[in-house]
Protein backbone atom coordinates (compact mmCIF):
# COMPACT_ATOMS: atom_id res chain seq x y z
CA UNK A 1 0.00 0.00 0.00
CA UNK A 2 2.81 2.04 0.51
CA UNK A 3 4.15 2.15 -2.76
CA UNK A 4 0.22 2.39 -3.92
CA UNK A 5 0.56 5.72 -2.14
CA UNK A 6 4.18 6.84 -3.07
CA UNK A 7 4.16 6.27 -6.42
CA UNK A 8 0.41 7.48 -6.91
CA UNK A 9 1.69 10.96 -5.66
CA UNK A 10 5.19 10.67 -7.86
CA UNK A 11 3.36 10.12 -10.86
CA UNK A 12 1.62 13.42 -10.58
CA UNK A 13 4.12 15.26 -9.21
CA UNK A 14 6.67 13.93 -12.49
CA UNK A 15 9.24 16.66 -12.34
CA UNK A 16 11.71 17.53 -15.23
CA UNK A 17 12.21 20.84 -17.67
CA UNK A 18 11.71 18.96 -21.04
CA UNK A 19 8.96 17.54 -22.00
CA UNK A 20 10.89 14.10 -22.47
CA UNK A 21 12.30 14.39 -19.01
CA UNK A 22 8.90 14.46 -17.49
CA UNK A 23 7.24 12.13 -19.90
CA UNK A 24 10.00 9.19 -18.29
CA UNK A 25 9.51 10.06 -15.24
CA UNK A 26 6.03 9.33 -15.57
CA UNK A 27 6.67 6.29 -16.90
CA UNK A 28 8.86 4.92 -14.62
CA UNK A 29 6.43 5.83 -11.64
CA UNK A 30 3.40 4.65 -13.20
CA UNK A 31 5.59 1.42 -13.98
CA UNK A 32 6.27 0.92 -10.25
CA UNK A 33 2.02 2.13 -9.95
CA UNK A 34 1.19 -0.85 -11.21
CA UNK A 35 3.04 -3.49 -9.38
CA UNK A 36 1.23 -2.28 -6.31
CA UNK A 37 -2.41 -1.67 -8.23
CA UNK A 38 -2.10 -5.81 -8.68
CA UNK A 39 -1.06 -6.38 -5.08
CA UNK A 40 -4.07 -4.44 -3.78
CA UNK A 41 -6.43 -6.01 -6.01
CA UNK A 42 -5.51 -9.31 -4.45
CA UNK A 43 -5.50 -8.24 -1.21
CA UNK A 44 -8.68 -6.17 -1.26
CA UNK A 45 -10.66 -9.87 -1.69
CA UNK A 46 -8.74 -11.40 1.16
CA UNK A 47 -8.84 -8.46 3.72
CA UNK A 48 -12.72 -8.69 3.45
CA UNK A 49 -12.91 -12.08 3.66
CA UNK A 50 -11.42 -11.68 7.06
CA UNK A 51 -13.14 -8.81 8.31
CA UNK A 52 -16.67 -9.38 7.09
CA UNK A 53 -19.29 -11.65 9.13
CA UNK A 54 -20.33 -14.73 8.27
CA UNK A 55 -23.79 -13.54 6.86
CA UNK A 56 -23.00 -11.44 4.59
CA UNK A 57 -19.26 -12.22 3.41
CA UNK A 58 -20.62 -13.68 0.46
CA UNK A 59 -22.31 -10.54 -0.88
CA UNK A 60 -18.97 -8.62 0.36
CA UNK A 61 -16.78 -10.53 -1.79
CA UNK A 62 -18.95 -10.50 -4.81
CA UNK A 63 -19.22 -6.71 -4.39
CA UNK A 64 -15.40 -6.65 -4.20
CA UNK A 65 -15.02 -8.21 -7.65
CA UNK A 66 -18.02 -6.65 -9.04
CA UNK A 67 -16.28 -3.17 -8.61
CA UNK A 68 -13.29 -4.56 -9.70
CA UNK A 69 -14.54 -4.80 -13.40
CA UNK A 70 -16.85 -1.35 -12.87
CA UNK A 71 -13.10 0.55 -12.10
CA UNK A 72 -11.65 -0.95 -15.16
CA UNK A 73 -14.33 1.35 -17.39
Amino acid sequence: MTLLCICFIASGLSFGREPETVLTTLCFFRFWLSFGIGGDYSLSATIMSEYANRKTRGAFIAAVFAMQGFGML
